[in-house]
């Protein structure tokens, strides 16, 4: 008589029920991989678009002039970028800026800041404190005429 040998190895079914784990283990994490590498180019994106919002902004607190950026570009530092910039008077010596950046991509963003013009605030002060000194002067010499 013949010994039953029990067999060594994996059947068919196991072999199968294997590689269709593996198979949806990879396409999960390709999936995965894909979706980091969409995350890391937003993210980049967005840092570029802030850092040319930031640069706008000093540009615009340190006074000087945006006609040099050609239109709205930004130039060799930021490419595929546009920036606009956008003023409203909120006050008396107040103003609301935004700049809004958009990338070829589609990416945009925008940031909004209040300035306080200092240089026209003092002007003004400037000029309030001449027009009332010249009026008290002209009324005091004005009574001191009418009283002799």
């Amino acid at each position: 008589m013949r010994r039953y040998r029990p067999r060594r190895g994996f059947t068919l079914l196991e072999i199968l029920v294997a590689l269709v784990i593996f198979v949806g283990s990879i396409a999960v994490i390709s999936r995965l991989v894909s979706l980091g590498l969409d995350n890391a180019d937003y993210a980049r994106l967005q840092g570029e678009g802030m850092l040319l919002i930031e640069n706008r902004f000093a540009q615009i607190d340190a006074g000087m002039d945006d006609s040099d950026s050609s239109g709205g570009k930004s130039g060799d530092s930021f490419p595929g970028w546009t920036a606009d910039t956008s003023t409203e008077s909120v006050g008396s010596f107040l103003y609301r800026i935004t700049v809004t950046a958009k990338h070829t991509t589609g990416a945009n963003m925008a940031m909004t800041r209040f300035f306080f013009d200092q240089d026209e605030a003092e002007e003004a002060a400037a000029q309030q404190t001449s027009s009332s000194s010249s009026s008290s002067t002209s009324s005091s010499s004005g009574s001191a005429a009418g009283g002799s």
